[in-house]
């Protein structure tokens, strides 16, 4: 889809002025990068046959993401093969691993992780120290959130569905780590 095609439309519509173009473009932009992972995940989850599944697994992902930051890819194209690469892969850890210890370890590891490395800021953009505590305690407290809803959730015996939970917030620090060494964004 070529690049502000909906800001074209809405402009020429007479929704939108056109002094507002860069704003409305970084919100169609926002809108694609919000919805796209629940689009893998139906797509992988319909492949499966585990639609709820998958897409449980990208809400911890989508919750936590904007707030711990990680590596980028330039090309949006590029993205989205690999988002859905690696959304395929950590989701089949969920349906061929089922030792519920696994999933306790990966949680805490996770969440540690997501705590410790958050936020990875781009290179590329200018975020104040304020922001960035901000950031860093608002992943802090998603991630505590959720790894509690994990916790409870296999003290309720549902390991299974916390499981999903827990894979998500893998895929988020998974995509923290390539950044440990300072390389935010790939060609």
């Amino acid at each position: 889809m070529k690049k502000g095609k909906i800001t074209d439309w809405l402009i020429k519509s007479n929704v939108i002025q056109a002094e507002d173009r860069d704003l409305y473009d970084y919100a169609c932009r926002s809108l694609v990068f919000l919805f796209a992972p629940f689009v893998i995940a139906l797509v992988v989850g319909m492949v499966f046959r585990m639609v709820a599944e998958a897409l449980l697994m990208a809400v911890p992902y989508v919750v936590l993401r904007s707030f711990c930051g990680g590596f980028h890819l330039k090309s949006i194209k590029l993205c989205l093969v690999v988002s859905t690469l690696s959304y395929l892969a950590i989701f089949s850890i969920g349906v061929f691993v089922s030792c519920d210890i696994f999933y306790y370890v990966t949680a805490v590891i996770s969440a540690v992780s997501i705590d410790a490395l958050s936020p990875i800021v781009s290179p590329d953009k200018k975020i104040d120290s304020g922001r960035i505590i901000h950031f860093k305690l608002t992943a802090i407290i998603l991630s505590t959130i959720i790894l509690i809803v994990v916790f409870v959730l296999f003290i309720m015996h549902i390991g299974y569905f916390s499981r999903f939970l827990t894979l998500g917030m893998l895929l988020t620090a998974s995509l923290q780590w390539p950044c440990i060494g300072g390389s935010h964004i790939i060609d």
